[in-house]
């Protein structure tokens, strides 16, 4: 469960999904020494931020399962409740 509150802090702290970290670490190596000591933060999928009308209301946090998986669960989540994930 630590994990997934995590996730969800990450993506709403930075207001992406945090399987983009992936992305980020790769096109600027640097930054993944350090962040990735960072308390709370999680660089690999299943965070993802909540929108509503454009507006960042919050985030979900899914683990548990793959990668895939916590993303999917975590984008079925937000759109069963009637928001966005982006």
């Amino acid at each position: 469960i630590e994990i997934a509150k995590d996730k969800a802090y990450t993506s709403s702290s930075f207001g992406f999904p945090t399987a983009q970290w992936t992305t980020i670490f790769k096109s600027m190596p640097h930054l993944e020494q350090g962040f990735s000591n960072r308390e709370r933060l999680i660089p690999f999928g299943g965070g993802m931020p909540i929108f509503e009308k454009g507006i960042k209301i919050g985030a979900i946090g899914v683990s548990g399962g793959t990668e895939e998986e916590d993303i999917i669960c975590a984008k079925y989540a937000i759109t069963k409740i009637g928001l966005e994930n982006e």
